[in-house]
């Protein structure tokens, strides 16, 4: 919009508390408070039914006031959405789409008139407290674009050198008018939504006898999340919600002549998806894409197995993790698919929980959740079929039957250890041991008796447990010593 149309803006939504106010001139002007928080979505407002908070103030406001039900905003995204707000324009039409980055060349255009410069020219005082994020440079920067006051930062939190995938981004500045006043740090994340709110009052109480405009674009709730110690723990959801983040991890690796070599990263997966839609929807759960490779070494003796080194996958886990971590997530699942590395999570789980005291990590093995599986194949196959036999398959043929090849299906059980041993494959006293030690084939249990309806009721039972799973770690509050 060019600065000789301003009448244009008599259509924006805000204007309409100004204009009569204007046109009379009779009485003072009322004053206009824009929050414009950021990824905050519509059922994060307690009248909006949030769960597990309160939005007491938000409450007021909807109660003493008018609440909106259909609200769009010109993008769902940083630059663009602003652009609209104090605009009046399509963002696409300013070519300010998306969200522009740290040093771009690219910001609002001079020739544009905002909110806070048709506020200014009625004699409003006016001020911006909070993300701009509508070019760096000082040509795009408040002062410059009607606003008295300016203090916050020139775009997103996350687009700092600790952006969990994007390595490029400059350290964040803390803009305090056209200066850059401080390098945010962790710790001043935590307080930087305390430092914006302190301002932003001080501003009304220094303008309560003079019509103002005062905009409070909050960088939060956008990821990375944080919250000062005042506000830590008072809601009964963490600092995400207690969202539960789930990671199914499995394996590339032979199943025997009859089964393809993504058995575990099928039921792991399918597990996951199956029980999230069982689960009641006021528990915040969530399934990450699977990681498919594994550690599958003991099988890298039979065509197709694909295996990574132990480091390789705690590495690629540990990478994972710590990107949830700063993205605010503060429960992680870990649900292997894959018998041969449940340890290497249990490693990267501690690790995780050494690094950050605030982290709950949980390394389980998908056949751990509460089942009756051994009622529908039997003790001893339950037992002893530990790779490819009855229970896979039949999953298998229940989840993915044309890819089960039942003509090459076997029997194939290891020689057992003597009566009485204390030794086992798996168990309390383990031995080490690679597939050739037990099988030819590359079976061991009896895959010739699965059949789909089996592997249906084995689904029924692991989903119902991880179910009651995902339900008690979503009340889990940690671990701490007794009183």
């Amino acid at each position: 919009m060019n600065k000789p149309t301003k009448n244009l803006f008599s259509g924006l939504f805000l204007l309409t508390l100004l204009v009569p106010a204007i046109v009379t001139a009779t009485e003072r002007p009322p004053n206009v408070v824009i929050i414009f928080t950021d990824d905050q979505g519509y059922g994060d407002v307690g009248v909006f039914g949030a769960k597990g908070y309160e939005t007491p103030h938000l409450d007021q406001m909807a109660a003493e006031g008018r609440m909106f039900t259909r609200w769009y905003a010109a993008q769902a995204v940083c630059t663009a959405s602003r652009t609209g707000l104090l605009t009046g324009c399509y963002p696409n039409r300013l070519g300010m789409n998306g969200a522009v980055g740290p040093g771009t060349r690219h910001g609002i255009n001079p020739d544009e008139t905002t909110l806070a410069e048709l506020c200014q020219s009625v004699g409003f005082a006016t001020a911006i407290f909070g993300k701009w994020h509508l070019g760096d440079h000082e040509k795009f920067l408040p002062l410059n674009h009607g606003f008295d006051e300016y203090f916050g930062i020139p775009y997103s939190n996350d687009m700092w050198p600790l952006h969990p995938t994007a390595k490029h981004f400059p350290p964040l500045p803390l803009f305090d008018g056209n200066d850059r006043v401080r390098i945010l740090d962790d710790v001043d994340q935590r307080m930087l939504t305390t430092w914006l709110t302190t301002k932003a009052v001080d501003f009304i109480n220094r303008h309560r006898h003079e019509p103002f405009f005062l905009y409070v674009p909050h960088p939060q709730p956008h990821v990375p999340l944080y919250v000062s110690d005042r506000f830590a723990g008072t809601t009964e959801n963490g600092i995400y919600g207690d969202v539960i983040a789930i990671q199914p991890v499995g394996a590339i690796e032979q199943h025997g002549p009859h089964l393809p070599l993504a058995v575990d990263t099928v039921i792991s997966t399918a597990v996951v998806g199956r029980a999230l839609a069982q689960l009641d929807a006021a528990v915040p759960a969530y399934a990450l894409p699977p990681i498919c490779y594994g550690k599958s070494n003991e099988h890298a003796q039979f065509p197709g197995t694909v295996t990574l080194k132990a480091s390789t996958l705690s590495a690629v886990l540990m990478e994972m993790a710590e990107s949830l971590y700063r993205a605010g997530f503060r429960k992680l699942l870990l649900v292997n698919g894959h018998g041969g590395q449940p340890q290497v999570l249990e490693i990267v789980a501690r690790d995780l929980r050494v690094r950050h005291s605030d982290f709950m990590v949980f390394p389980l093995f998908v056949w751990g959740a509460p089942h009756e599986v051994a009622e529908v194949v039997g003790v001893d196959e339950y037992e002893q079929g530990i790779h490819a036999g009855d229970v896979e398959t039949s999953v298998m043929m229940a989840l993915l039957p044309e890819y089960v090849d039942t003509s090459k299906a076997v029997r194939e059980l290891p020689r057992s250890f003597a009566p009485g041993s204390l030794l086992s494959l798996e168990g309390r006293l383990p031995t080490a041991w690679v597939m050739e030690d037990l099988s030819r084939s590359g079976v061991v249990g009896d895959a010739t008796v699965a059949t789909a309806e089996k592997g249906e009721a084995i689904l029924a039972s692991v989903v119902a447990g991880w179910v009651q799973v995902f339900e008690e770690i979503y009340r889990f509050e940690g671990l701490r010593p007794q009183d």
